[in-house]
């Protein structure tokens, strides 16, 4: 579990440090279609999921340590041997005893940390089941408009719910000349497939939930996500409908 925990952490790392970019991307792309600000955060989902790592090969001299060979009484040279190999065994040497030491405090925190990580991915388990099953409370009595299209009267907003066979719920309280923009709004999530990639930012919410940059990256993403969604919409009913 530690192993995983540490694998996790070198994740959300690189996930803030490619969010950092995407937010400056998106701060340079904030006159362009969001379109292109909302594709740039798969990007950022992407590593937040895959454990795939990328990393540098470093100079091999950084990651050897010296040692000297004497041949005779005027001659030497010099080798180079892996660092672990040359460090100390744990044979009483204050140095060594004090690593060691160091060596077993961060394994304790590590684990400590692991734990923790597992109890804040319980409590958000805990948090989608029973926001889920409230919302399907408030659907009870929902009536079907046509197709996968159906109204609730206990819903303040309308949205697309399930996976493999989504429907839309629209609050019985909007007007019918406002459910044209609405259902064109919400079949375009269903078309692009919006529905299953905020299920899969969800769950990488619930894995990385300690880190704040990835909560940024959840919000901001979904604003983008609703505003080119919008501008989808404008461009297919035309812009005559923008105040509407």
């Amino acid at each position: 579990m530690t192993e995983l925990f540490t694998k996790v952490l070198d994740m959300s790392l690189t996930g803030a440090i490619v969010t950092c970019f995407v937010i400056l991307v998106r701060l340079a792309l904030r006159r362009a279609p969001k379109i292109w600000s909302y594709a740039l955060w798969g990007v950022v989902l992407f590593r937040l999921l895959c454990p795939v790592a990328f990393s540098v090969p470093a100079a091999p001299l950084s990651l050897a340590s010296p040692q000297v060979t004497y041949y005779g009484a005027y001659t030497s040279t010099v080798s180079y041997i892996p660092a672990q190999l040359t460090q100390p065994a744990h044979s009483g040497h204050p140095f060594a005893e004090a690593a060691v030491h160091q060596s077993a405090e961060a394994v304790s925190a590590l684990d400590i940390g692991a734990v923790l990580w597992l109890c804040g991915i319980g409590v958000m388990i805990l948090y989608s089941a029973v926001s889920y099953l409230q919302l399907r409370r408030d659907l009870i009595g929902g009536m079907n408009l046509e197709g996968n299209v159906y109204l609730a009267d206990h819903i303040g907003t309308p949205f697309v719910l399930g996976l493999w066979s989504p429907a839309i719920y629209i609050p019985s309280c909007v007007p019918v000349r406002e459910r044209v923009f609405i259902l064109a709004h919400e079949r375009h999530h269903i078309r692009r497939g919006d529905h299953i990639l905020k299920a899969l930012a969800w769950i990488a919410l619930c894995v990385h939930w300690f880190n704040p940059f990835v909560w940024a990256a959840f919000i901001l993403a979904g604003k983008d996500m609703e505003m080119s969604c919008d501008e989808a919409v404008l461009r297919q009913l035309g812009p005559g409908i923008r105040a509407d």
